[in-house]
């Protein structure tokens, strides 16, 4: 029997990797998604209003129509929305970035008025999983379900890491010179320790540093361009650009305090990387999962997330991610960390083959296979 799986609404860009691998099973992939990493005026306007206290009180939920209507048995992936599907032969999956994401990123907006339908829509039929990024997600989300006194059967709930983009073998072209690279779009400098990671070239002259962003941002707060370790391009790289940037860095700084997942960890560490996190949510579940110790792991403050939950505080208040103050704890425990690697050779190999090798035992692609086959397996 003829089958398709499709990616619909608004993703994520990884999520494209979806449809790759589930060409290798399946009859056809049907991608009738969009990316929503690029903002726009209309989208800023629209997350404006979906923030205002009015829809809190209302209730407001979005929920997707699936409007192609055929014979076709599909599967549907979907990110963080549920979906209205009329045929039979016909089944979805939400993509959950965080537990929150399902109701719009806000803490208040499941109530009276719309519990009874959040009910009915998680016991819909075409509803086959919820998919978490990260174990962080999924229990919390469970919990959120329990105390918000929404029902569904728990089997449908789990965890998939990101699928991966099929691809040659890379090879890895690192110098001798230790070199640390951050990744960040501009908007989120100051959340995910720009400033801190500026300081750490300027007291680190023999070590490279590089920074993709974007400068019209970034100027803001620092002049780039007078520091002469420091190399800076602008965030607009191709896939494969920023694979090779992964493949000539040894170290890579993510030490955020508003990331709920940080699919650049999981890529760097999936390319031998080593990894200096923050300790919020799933960044310290894959640095610990991949290293088992806390050795990478930087404690940060006033981020959007504990090490397991949301920081209730600093998501009602986000003026705190953006604060211009530098964290010196943040500096003087990530520089300890450069230099000891760039001494200890061997310790930064030893390091760099756990990160690759426990992505790779997470067998993404193969587990998003059988998930999708096992769909399949459950149509009517």
């Amino acid at each position: 029997m003829n089958s398709r799986v499709v990616l619909y609404g608004a993703v994520r860009g990884f999520m494209k990797n979806l449809l790759q691998v589930a060409a290798e099973d399946f009859d056809d992939v049907f991608d009738k998604s969009k990316t929503y990493n690029k903002k726009t005026r209309f989208s800023t306007l629209k997350t404006r209003v979906n923030e205002t206290r009015i829809l809190d009180f209302l209730g407001f939920i979005q929920k997707l129509r699936y409007d192609y209507d055929n014979e076709l048995p599909e599967i549907i992936v979907v990110m963080n929305r549920f979906l209205t599907l009329r045929s039979k032969n016909k089944k979805y999956i939400i993509y959950l970035e965080n537990p929150y994401a399902l109701f719009h990123y806000r803490l208040n907006r499941i109530n009276f008025f719309n519990r009874s339908s959040i009910n009915k829509y998680l016991a819909d039929d075409h509803l086959f999983k919820i998919v978490c990024w990260s174990h962080c997600c999924e229990r919390e989300f469970k919990h959120l379900l329990r105390r918000e006194r929404l029902y569904v059967d728990e089997r449908k709930i789990m965890t998939l890491y990101p699928p991966e983009k099929i691809e040659k073998t890379n090879v890895i072209s690192r110098s001798d010179n230790l070199s640390v690279l951050m990744i960040v779009q501009g908007p989120r400098f100051l959340s995910k320790s720009g400033l801190e990671f500026i300081r750490l070239a300027e007291l680190l002259p023999r070590v490279n540093f590089t920074l993709v962003s974007h400068y019209v941002d970034v100027n803001k707060y620092v002049d780039v361009d007078n520091i002469p370790n420091l190399t800076f391009q602008e965030f607009n790289l191709s896939f494969n650009e920023v694979q090779k940037l992964y493949l000539e860095h040894h170290l890579l700084f993510h030490v955020s305090r508003d990331d709920s997942f940080g699919l650049v960890v999981y890529e760097a560490l999936r390319n031998g990387m080593v990894v200096i996190g923050s300790n919020i949510y799933a960044i310290k579940e894959m640095l610990y999962g991949a290293y088992q110790d806390n050795y990478n792991i930087v404690p940060v403050r006033d981020a959007l997330f504990t090490h397991d939950s949301i920081n209730r505080d600093v998501w009602r208040n986000r003026k705190l991610l953006r604060t211009k103050i530098i964290d010196s704890e943040i500096v003087d425990k990530v520089k300890l960390k450069i230099i000891e690697y760039s001494s200890d050779l061997e310790m930064y190999k030893e390091y760099s083959e756990k990160g690759r090798l426990w992505v790779q035992s997470r067998n993404s692609n193969t587990k998003w296979k059988e998930l999708l086959n096992d769909a399949f397996t459950h149509m009517p």
